[in-house]
């Protein structure tokens, strides 16, 4: 079988084809046998990728964009590909004790994709491109939130000696809403009301209405506004105009019938629709978490002795959502013996458990919390149960970040068990 192992990085791939698996990984990359080449994003090189006719190409995810044009040239030539977590091949190459590199790493993607092909947690599962597209929205519509919260604050600042009359305007976006603020309308000219007027009252002097009767209102005590402030509120404007779009494709794709009941089982817990679309992402279809429509399960010894049912099917669930924690359990790497180490005199215990995940669902989720459950705003029958775990872990001593990680948890558990409920 033909194998070609790719290691994506920002402008280049480095590229291992094998046929076979190698006795040792360590003395093959010291031998004259071990090939490896660079090829660049472009169509060129990817043409000649395909025809060396590979029956299998696996790459680890880069966490970006650096892989996209070579999934979608992949899927364009109908050439199979799989994607390799990066936490299971740092596991593999540890163990064939191959050093961190570029080719190193395409050698091992190589030879880990060609010996474990045939099993099924070998590979992150295959993502449909219109979820992918759900996903990649979602984050532009993250950023630029930022974006946004950045150019407010600024605005704020160059106001205070600009127009201070004005430093305090209101800026509230809501999902789906255009026009957060008139002062901004009448920064960048866009609108002539008596809404925006009265911006332009405030600023220059002239009549204001104040308690039903007509005042005389003075200039502004300012320094005047400078070209610096109008661009930012251009810049604003054509952020929030940004946002507008990217909530409308999400709306889209959201209101498509084979997304139904996951909306439904999300509504039934009282989620926002920013949690709804980020974690519909990651969740869909549900077949991925299953072995031929069935849970996948075995049995594992507990801590006490006794045999337990351990669920890998949700396990994956809550792992794909963030809500998941990896613990070392080898030596003093983590587990029963934490590492210690010293800073500046102290010796200080590193905590070595470490969520897995997508972290934006592990934000959202968190956001959410602090809105309906710690502020005891839930007006939904699932989260007026978590609710009442809240209050639990509460009594039993739990801060605001552990109730958030367990409530987290919780929240994706019960999820798992309506989407089983409707769809299994």
């Amino acid at each position: 079988m033909r194998v070609i192992g790719m290691d994506i990085s920002k402008g280049v791939a480095t590229c291992v084809m094998l046929e076979s698996v190698p006795e040792n990984l360590v003395n093959f990359a010291r031998s004259k046998e071990f090939v490896y080449w660079h090829i660049k994003p472009c169509t060129e090189d990817l043409e000649a990728i395909a025809q060396l006719q590979p029956e299998l190409i696996a790459f680890e995810p880069s966490g970006g964009k650096y892989e996209a044009a070579f999934k979608n040239f992949f899927r364009q030539r109908e050439l199979p590909f799989r994607q390799v977590a990066g936490r299971r091949l740092a596991t593999y190459r540890a163990e064939a004790q191959l050093t961190k590199d570029d080719h190193f790493d395409a050698l091992a993607i190589a030879a880990y994709a060609l010996e474990k092909r045939q099993e099924r947690d070998a590979f992150i599962p295959d993502t449909p491109p219109e979820i992918e597209n759900l996903r990649q929205h979602w984050l532009q519509r993250h950023s630029l939130m930022k974006q946004r919260t950045g150019m407010i604050n600024r605005l704020r600042q160059n106001l205070a000696a600009e127009f201070p009359e004005a430093m305090e305007f209101t800026a509230v976006w809501d999902w789906g809403q255009q026009g957060s603020s008139t002062l901004i309308d009448w920064l960048t000219g866009d609108r002539a009301d008596k809404h925006t007027q009265k911006w332009e009252n405030r600023y220059s002097g002239g009549k204001r209405r104040v308690k039903g009767k007509t005042v005389e209102q003075p200039p502004s005590c300012g320094t005047g506004l400078s070209p610096y402030t109008k661009m930012i509120a251009r810049q604003l404007r054509e952020a929030e105009a940004a946002i507008a779009e990217l909530e409308g494709a999400i709306a889209v794709i959201m209101a498509k019938p084979e997304y139904q009941p996951y909306i439904e089982a999300m509504d039934k817990i009282g989620f926002s629709i920013s949690i709804k679309a980020i974690w519909l992402s990651r969740i869909y279809p549900f077949d991925k978490f299953l072995d031929e429509g069935r849970e996948r399960t075995s049995q594992r010894m507990s801590n006490k002795g006794k045999w337990r049912t351990h669920n890998h099917s949700l396990a994956q669930f809550k792992a794909a959502l963030g809500a998941a924690i990896d613990i070392p359990r080898s030596g003093t790497s983590g587990g029963i013996a934490p590492t210690r180490r010293r800073s500046r005199g102290k010796i200080k215990t590193e905590d070595k458990k470490k969520p897995i995940g997508c972290k934006f669902c592990r934000v959202v989720f968190w956001q959410w919390a602090m809105v309906r459950i710690e502020t005891k705003n839930a007006c939904n029958e699932v989260a007026i149960v978590l609710q009442g775990k809240r209050d639990e872990w509460k009594a039993a001593g739990k801060n605001l970040f552990q109730r958030s990680g367990l409530l987290h948890g919780y929240a994706a558990k019960l999820l798992y068990r309506e989407l089983k409920r409707q769809l299994m």
